[in-house]
């Protein structure tokens, strides 16, 4: 890495980000983590690399779809 921000090829924020993740993170997890074929993981797999700055979260999308029942009302005698 040091050789690549040398060479101009990592800005020196990238350098420092990739040197803070190779500090944090087991070398096996990392070349499982660039290796595996994934865009997204579920929070359970994502577990091992939440601590290394490898992954983020997203934010959880919900939807609530509001249906009346037209036929359900209540009378009040």
């Amino acid at each position: 890495m040091f050789s690549a921000f040398i060479k101009n090829i990592l800005t020196y924020g990238e350098f420092l980000r990739s040197a803070s993740v190779v500090e944090r993170v087991i070398p096996e997890d990392l070349i499982k983590f660039v290796n595996d074929d994934w865009e997204r993981l579920e929070i359970n797999e994502a577990g091992e690399y939440l601590n290394t700055g490898l992954v983020e979260l997203a934010p959880l999308e919900l939807s609530v779809e509001d249906q009346w029942d037209h036929k359900s009302r209540i009378s009040i005698l």
